[in-house]
C-alpha cells in the first residue's frame, strides 16, 4: 500500500494545497486509534549491558562515534500507544509529524544525531561504500559466534560484549567488540525488527573496517528504517488489522515530539546533548500526560502547541515556516496586562523623560575626539570591573561593534546616494534650461563635464595600478586577411601594453618578496637567543629527510555542519583563561612550533592601534583551531576545514625552503592531529601584507580560491592591491599542492583548473 492512502492523507498534496484541503482528505481511520501495538525495542536490555562496561570498553565505543548510546537512560517500559499514535501522524514523503494544517514538525537525519549521539557522516550505509562480500559476513558471524546452532544474533553479540576486553587484548578482539556493540544497539534500540532477538545485516558493510565506522551516516539509515516501519503501520491501519508490530526506532519520535511541543512547566531546555540523556521514565510519563488532549475517546495529542524555533536545537529551527509561526500566534501576548498595570507611573515617567531630554538639548558639547568601540570597552572595564569576564559584557561589546559598523555603512551609502542624486538633479535641470541659450551662452553650467580619460585616479593607499592579465596564452590566433598598417600599429601597441603589464607584475612580485623577507627577518630575531635543545620546534627549523608519504585510499570530504543542520555551539567566553591554560598544559609535540611574544606586545596590538604582527596572528589561529575542535563535538574524528599557520605564507612568499620546514610538515602531515586532514574540504591561511592581513581559502570540492580582504566593497572600484593579492594567491596555491604531493600519495585533488574569487566582505 502506498503512502497516498495513509492516515496522514496529505502526502500526495503540494505545499500550497495541502493546508487548504487537509480536512477533506482525512480518511475514515483518522478518528480511530491505531491497532494494538507490540514492539521488540528494549532500551532496558541495552542499558543493562552498557552498565557493565568499564572505562576501556566505553572508550572503544566512543572511538567509533557511538558514545551517545552510553548515555541511554533506564526506561523500563515505553508507551507503545503513544508511539503508534506519533507514527500514524508521520508523513513519509515530507519526513514530518503532521498534527494539523498549521502544525507540522519536520525532522531530519541530523535530528537522530542530536537525540542519540550516533555518527552522521558523509558515507551512505547502503551505498557503494557499504558493500560487503559474503565471505566477510561469514567471517563476522564466525568470530562473534553467530554461526552456532541455536544462538541468535543479538544474544551472541551480547555474550561477546560481556567478555573481558582490555588494552592487552588483540586488535581483532577490540574490533569485534565494536562490531558487536553496533549490532546489539541496532537490534535492541535503533533498528529493531519484528522477530525476537534477530537483527538485520543491511548495515554490515559499514562494519567491515572499524576505522571507517564513524564516517558513515548511521542517522540516515536509522531514519529510513523508521519510515519503513511507519509504512507498515499505515498498511495495518488501512487493512483494519487488530494488532500491529512497531518496527524501527519509534523512541526517537517520542523524544522528538515531546521536545518540540509546548508543555509549559514540563518543557526541557535544549542545552544537553544527546537529548535522550535528559529524559527518564518519570519525565516521559509526565510529559505524555501533559500533552494528552482533554476529552473522551481514544488518546490524542494533536492539540499541543509547537515551540518556537529559537527555543529548540533541532533542524526545523533553521527552516522559515510561516504556517508554524502562525500556529503559535495565540501564545504571544499572554501577559499583555503586565504592560498596563500602572499607567499613572508610566505617564509620569514619560513626562519626566521628555523634560530631561529638553534640558539636555540646550546643553550641547562638542566631543574632543571621535569615540569608538575601544572607548566603550574601556568604559565597561573601568566602571564595571566585576563584569569584565561576564557573558553580559561580551554581548554588550559585540552589539556596540555591530552598531558602529552599521553606522559607518549607512554613512557611506548616504554619501553615495547623495552623489547620484546630484548628478540626476543636474541632468534634469540642464535638459530643461533655456535661459542661458536665450542669452547667447553655448552651454549650461548645470551640465556635467566628462573627465579626461587620461587622468590618473589616486587612492589613499597609492596610485592606481593598471589591470594585469595574468593568464595570457603564448599563442596568437591567425587570420587569412592581409595585414594593414593599422594592424601593425595595433600590434605594436599591444606588445607595448604587454611589456608594461609584465613590468607591473615583476614590480609587484618584488614588493611581495621584499615584505615577506622583512617579516621573516623580524620573526627570526625573536629566536636568536633561544637555545634549541631538540625538545621543541622553533621558527625556521628544517628536517634533513622528508617524512614518508601517506597513502590516500578512500577520498571523502566532511560536509559543512551548517549544511547538515548540525551547527556547532560557540566557544566559551573566557578566551584568555582558556588560551593560557591551553598553551601551559599542551605537550610540545602537539604544536607545530614554539612561538614567542610578550604580554606588552599583545596588549598594544589587541587593545591599542598597533597592527597585528606575525606571532600574535599565530596565537589567534591556534586559539581558533582549539575552539573549532571543542565545538566539533559530534564528529571530532573528522573536520571540514583545516587552518594553516601564517608561517607557511611567510616562508613561501620570501622564496624560502618550505617543504623541509618542520613547522609546515607538522600541520600538513597531521601526525599530531586528532582528525583526518584528508576529509577537510576547506583549507585557509592568513597572509601578511603591508596594508594588513588577508585570508585565503581553498575549497577542495569546487576548486575555488577565495581571497578575503576587509576592504573589498561591492560598490567600490577595484583596490590597488587586487592584482597583487591574486599573485600571492596563485603562488601560495602552487606551494600548498607541492607540499601535499610531497607528503601524500594519491591526494584526491590536483592543482589544475582552479579559479580565484574576491568576495565582498562589506556591503
Amino acid at each position: 500500500m502506498s503512502d497516498t492512502s495513509s492516515s496522514d492523507g496529505v502526502a500526495v498534496l503540494g505545499d500550497a494545497g495541502e493546508a487548504n484541503n487537509y480536512e477533506q482528505l482525512l480518511p475514515a481511520t483518522e478518528a480511530q486509534p491505531p491497532p494494538t501495538p507490540t514492539s521488540r525495542i528494549s532500551v532496558r536490555k541495552a542499558v543493562e549491558v552498557i552498565e557493565t562496561f568499564d572505562e576501556y570498553k566505553r572508550w572503544l565505543v566512543t572511538e567509533i562515534g557511538f558514545g551517545g548510546m552510553l548515555k541511554l537512560p533506564m526506561l523500563q517500559k515505553l508507551n507503545l500507544k503513544f508511539s503508534a499514535w506519533t507514527m500514524s501522524k508521520v508523513c513519509v514523503e515530507r519526513r514530518a509529524i503532521v498534527l494539523s494544517e498549521t502544525k507540522i514538525l519536520k525532522f531530519f537525519a541530523e535530528d537522530i544525531h542530536k537525540v542519540f549521539g550516533i555518527p552522521c557522516g558523509h558515507r551512505n550505509v547502503k551505498g557503494r561504500d557499504g558493500f560487503i562480500k559474503p565471505e566477510a559476513v561469514r567471517f563476522i558471524k564466525t568470530t562473534l559466534g553467530m554461526d552456532r546452532t541455536g544462538v541468535h544474533s543479538l544474544r551472541a553479540a551480547e555474550e561477546f560484549l560481556l567478555r573481558d576486553i582490555s588494552e592487552t587484548s588483540s586488535k581483532l578482539e577490540k574490533d569485534c567488540f565494536q562490531i558487536a556493540f553496533i549490532i546489539f544497539v541496532m537490534g535492541h534500540v535503533l533498528a529493531p525488527r519484528t522477530k525476537h532477538d534477530y537483527g538485520t545485516i543491511d548495515y554490515w558493510g559499514a562494519l567491515a573496517n572499524t576505522e571507517n565506522i564513524a564516517q558513515f551516516n548511521w542517522c540516515e539509515f536509522v531514519l529510513e528504517f523508521l519510515l519503513e516501519g511507519v509504512r507498515r503501520l499505515k498498511n495495518d491501519m488501512m487493512a483494519n488489522n487488530p494488532n500491529t508490530n512497531l518496527v524501527g526506532c519509534h523512541l526517537f519520535l517520542q523524544i522528538f515530539f515531546l521536545d518540540n511541543v509546548d508543555l509549559r512547566l514540563f518543557n526541557k531546555k535544549h542545552n544537553v546533548l544527546p537529548r535522550i540523556s535528559d529524559f527518564d521514565q518519570n519525565s516521559i510519563r509526565n510529559m505524555i500526560t501533559m500533552a494528552t488532549d482533554i476529552g473522551k475517546g481514544p488518546a490524542s495529542y494533536k492539540k499541543c502547541m509547537i515551540r518556537q524555533g529559537h527555543d529548540i536545537c533541532y533542524g526545523r529551527c533553521n527552516i522559515q515556516d510561516s504556517t508554524e509561526r502562525s500556529s503559535n500566534k495565540q501564545l504571544v501576548g499572554g501577559n499583555m496586562d503586565q504592560h498596563h498595570s500602572n499607567p499613572t507611573n508610566d505617564r509620569e515617567d514619560s513626562v519626566h523623560a521628555s523634560s530631561s531630554a529638553a534640558v539636555n538639548l540646550m546643553d550641547v558639547q562638542t566631543p574632543l575626539r571621535a569615540l569608538g568601540p575601544i572607548d566603550f570597552a574601556e568604559h565597561m572595564r573601568t566602571r564595571y570591573p566585576s563584569l569584565v569576564k561576564d557573558e553580559l559584557s561580551f554581548i554588550l561589546k559585540e552589539q556596540n561593534a555591530k552598531c558602529q559598523r552599521e553606522i559607518n555603512t549607512a554613512r557611506v551609502n548616504v554619501q553615495a546616494d547623495m552623489i547620484k542624486f546630484v548628478d540626476k538633479l543636474m541632468t534634469s535641470i540642464s535638459k530643461r534650461c533655456i535661459c542661458y541659450a536665450a542669452r547667447g551662452f553655448t552651454d549650461c553650467p548645470a551640465r556635467a563635464i566628462q573627465p579626461c580619460p587620461g587622468v590618473e585616479i589616486q587612492t589613499p593607499i597609492g596610485p592606481k595600478i593598471p589591470g594585469v592579465r595574468l593568464d595570457m596564452s603564448a599563442c596568437k590566433g591567425t587570420t587569412s586577411r592581409p595585414r594593414s598598417d593599422g594592424d601593425d600599429q595595433g600590434e605594436q601597441q599591444q606588445n607595448k601594453r604587454a611589456r608594461n603589464d609584465e613590468g607591473a607584475v615583476a614590480a609587484m612580485t618584488e614588493q611581495i618578496i621584499l615584505f615577506a623577507r622583512q617579516t621573516l627577518q623580524s620573526v627570526s630575531k625573536l629566536f636568536i637567543d633561544l637555545p634549541n635543545d631538540g625538545s621543541t620546534t622553533v621558527f625556521g627549523q628544517k628536517a634533513v629527510v622528508l617524512p614518508g608519504r601517506k597513502y590516500v585510499f578512500r577520498a571523502g570530504f566532511q560536509t559543512d555542519p551548517w549544511i547538515r543542520g548540525v551547527v556547532p555551539c560557540p566557544p566559551q567566553p573566557y578566551v584568555s583563561e582558556q588560551l593560557e591554560g591551553f598553551f601551559s598544559t599542551a605537550p610540545p609535540g602537539e604544536l607545530s612550533r614554539f612561538l614567542r611574544i610578550t604580554g606588552a606586545a599583545m596588549r598594544m596590538q589587541l587593545v591599542q592601534d598597533e597592527p597585528i604582527d606575525h606571532e600574535l596572528m599565530l596565537v589567534i589561529i591556534r586559539r581558533y583551531c582549539q575552539a573549532d575542535q571543542e565545538a566539533n563535538k559530534h564528529s571530532p574524528y573528522l573536520t571540514w576545514r583545516h587552518p594553516l599557520e601564517p608561517e607557511f605564507s611567510t616562508l613561501v612568499l620570501s622564496d624560502h625552503d618550505y617543504v623541509h620546514t618542520m613547522s609546515i610538515q607538522k600541520p600538513l602531515g597531521a601526525d599530531a592531529l586528532k582528525y583526518d586532514i584528508i576529509s577537510a574540504q576547506l583549507f585557509f591561511m592568513p597572509v601578511p601584507r603591508p596594508e594588513g592581513w588577508i585570508v585565503i581559502f581553498w575549497d577542495m570540492v569546487t576548486r575555488t580560491m577565495f581571497v578575503i580582504e576587509p576592504m573589498y566593497h561591492k560598490k567600490s572600484r577595484p583596490l590597488t592591491t587586487h592584482e597583487r593579492d591574486e599573485i600571492i594567491a596563485w603562488k601560495l596555491h602552487d606551494a600548498l599542492f607541492n607540499c601535499l604531493d610531497e607528503y601524500y600519495a594519491g591526494w584526491p585533488v590536483n592543482k589544475e583548473r582552479w579559479n580565484v574569487k574576491f568576495p565582498c566582505s562589506c556591503r
